[in-house]
């Protein structure tokens, strides 16, 4: 029971897999498959990672990584955390000693009620629009 189970769930994947995917496959020779692309196309995304996995799926594994390292971190600091770091907003702290790090994450702990108070105000200002 279990195989017949499988086999038609697996058949059923792959009916919808060439209906709903029938131009970005090889086998189906579609539209947007890589038997299509020019050497033009090839060269200007020579610099793109080659899978949607690794431009997909790796805003989630950097938002999981600093939610485990920020335990009890609210989801809006997590976002601002991942979108900072892919925006390049950490790359100066790169040569910081343990030491300064310290430091500066003990000086944007104490201005947290100022920051605090200002996203305030600038959330009721958006309210207001």
């Amino acid at each position: 029971m279990t195989l017949r189970f499988l086999s038609v769930l697996l058949l059923g994947m792959l009916k919808s897999l060439r209906r709903n995917g029938k131009e970005w496959l090889t086998s189906s020779d579609g539209l947007f498959s890589t038997r299509r692309w020019t050497p033009e196309m090839k060269e200007k995304l020579g610099t793109l990672a080659g899978d949607n996995i690794a431009l997909g799926e790796s805003p989630f594994g950097r938002a999981g990584y600093v939610d485990e390292k920020l335990m009890n971190a609210l989801s809006s600091t997590v976002n601002g955390v991942v979108v900072g770091g892919q925006c390049g907003l950490f790359q100066h702290l790169q040569g910081l000693d343990d030491n300064q790090l310290l430091a500066i994450l003990e000086f944007v702990k104490s201005r947290r009620d100022a920051y605090k108070k200002e996203d305030n105000e600038a959330l009721l200002r958006q309210k207001k629009c």
